[in-house]
């Protein structure tokens, strides 16, 4: 069952999350922005000069586009981009971050299959499947309205804190919200994404994100619409 009432982040929560991920923070906060509310919701340590030294770290070496993105993925991207950005809007979601999270999920292939059983475009667990009743999780249009709302709930249950929903996204709420490291395959998987998200969020250029080697900061943190 899904979890459906806000969690009570805790600064060390948050920390772990953001730390262990080697420097994904610095993708969206300049050391001018580090306080900024959209992202560390809970204030408690974040004030303290030996927290936020943590948090500003080297932005990880920049993603190669191309070796995402080839002319058959942009051709599935374009098919599928009218429903992601209707499903988006109704979601208060940024479409831009759904293209990255399908892009990194799957590559665009609805028909794929992970070897723990997630399927099709946004990779859906099975538990996710059931919760929201989708009654075919290859059908590109269904799997994207059941990402699209399982992101959502996400997003409310983390108040809104990203780097938590796409941890939890990848590896479950259960294991970012309790005591324990993150898997590396987790903090992987958030780094492509918030890279791509950045990329999307620019108009789908092909330059690689953060490629001059200074801390970017991408637009609308908040994820939601006005």
């Amino acid at each position: 069952m899904i979890l459906n009432r806000p969690v009570e982040i805790s600064t060390a929560c948050l920390l772990r999350v953001a730390f262990l991920m080697g420097g994904v923070v610095s993708i969206f906060l300049s050391p001018q922005e580090i306080a900024r509310k959209q992202w560390l919701t809970q204030p408690a340590g974040h004030k303290n000069p030996k927290v936020v030294k943590k948090i500003v770290t080297p932005s990880p070496p920049p993603l190669n586009i191309d070796d995402y993105i080839s002319e058959k993925t942009r051709k599935a991207e374009k098919e599928y981009q009218h429903h992601i950005f209707t499903v988006s809007k109704k979601h208060r979601i940024d479409p831009a971050l759904v293209k990255a999270i399908i892009l990194v999920e799957s590559g665009y292939n609805p028909y794929a299959v992970s070897p723990k059983g997630a399927v099709g475009l946004m990779q859906l667990m099975p538990h996710v499947i059931d919760e929201f009743g989708i009654k075919d999780a290859f059908d590109p249009v269904l799997n994207i309205d059941g990402g699209v709302r399982y992101l959502n709930q996400l997003l409310k249950y983390f108040k809104g804190n990203m780097y938590l929903s796409l941890a939890a996204y990848n590896a479950g709420i259960g294991r970012v919200a309790q005591p324990g490291p993150i898997p590396s395959v987790t903090k992987n998987f958030v780094r492509k994404v918030l890279e791509f998200y950045e990329y999307y969020q620019r108009g789908g250029e092909r330059k690689a994100p953060s490629d001059d080697g200074k801390p970017t900061t991408i637009q609308d943190p908040s994820l939601l619409y006005s």
